[in-house]
């Protein structure tokens, strides 16, 4: 009777996630609240350069998930905000959430399941914590919540490729199966890095078969073709807020 419930559940939140959109910000005063995981390396590169050429972001909050001890990610980051500040922000900007890794670099295979237990608790705090009123001052006066009545969890999860975001997506998986976080919060899109020019990669596969992606993109026709995905041939940030990219517009 629980796993017919459990199975309910889960074909529940795949129509769900099937059946709506990804909120892209808006030009009014409402308030976006993103959630992205930025990978070691080439990852967080790839990341920060799909998301260039998007708009300041007046009324986008993001929080940027990176692993302890990524301080090349971290810097990368803080430069990359730096460089996008704008003075009419309502959410005024960006906080950093770390989180252990599920798997060091030589770390034996047999201590990975504790260590991928501690990263999905770390994960489950940044899910749950809420909208970060922590950060200050809005310039509208009041403090950044009331900018966001009724939106305290990130509507949309951006990740391209690390397994870590799949871990992400998977922690708040099981926290919607459990009524822990509202069915249509972390919307998660994944995009497939540009490295992949024939198929899927490990993570790729894994979001495609187990469908907890809402929206999956790749950058590459002949894996568009084989999929059946999105194609986007060299991404900019019109995936998430280009005027033409309806299955964006806000929930």
């Amino acid at each position: 009777m629980t796993l017919y419930f459990f199975t309910l559940r889960y074909k529940f939140l795949i129509v769900c996630g099937e059946s709506t959109q990804l909120p892209r910000a808006s030009k009014d005063t409402e308030a976006t609240f993103r959630l992205y995981f930025a990978g070691s390396g080439g990852h967080t590169g790839e990341l920060l350069q799909m998301l260039a050429n998007s708009p300041p972001g007046d009324n986008i909050h993001r929080t940027w998930v990176i692993c302890h001890g990524d301080e090349t990610s971290r810097h990368k980051i803080i430069a990359w905000e730096a460089e996008r500040k704008s003075g009419k922000s309502l959410a005024r900007g960006y906080d950093i959430a770390m989180i252990r890794r599920a798997r060091n670099v030589f770390q034996p295979w047999v201590t990975v399941p504790v260590s991928a237990i501690q990263c999905a608790c770390d994960i489950y705090r940044v899910l749950n914590r809420g909208y970060p009123h922590w950060l200050g001052q809005g310039n509208q006066g009041g403090p950044l919540g009331e900018l966001m009545p009724g939106k305290g969890y990130p509507q949309v999860f951006v990740t391209n490729g690390p397994g870590t975001g799949l871990i992400i997506a998977g922690v708040a998986w099981i926290m919607k199966m459990l009524w822990l976080l509202p069915a249509s919060s972390c919307k998660v899109l994944f995009i497939e890095s540009i490295a992949r020019v024939k198929s899927l990669s490990l993570t790729g596969k894994l979001f495609y078969y187990t469908g907890i992606a809402t929206r999956m993109v790749t950058q590459h026709k002949p894996v568009g073709e084989r999929y059946g995905l999105e194609v986007e041939e060299m991404l900019t940030a019109r995936v998430l807020d280009g005027p033409d990219s309806n299955s964006f517009s806000g929930v």
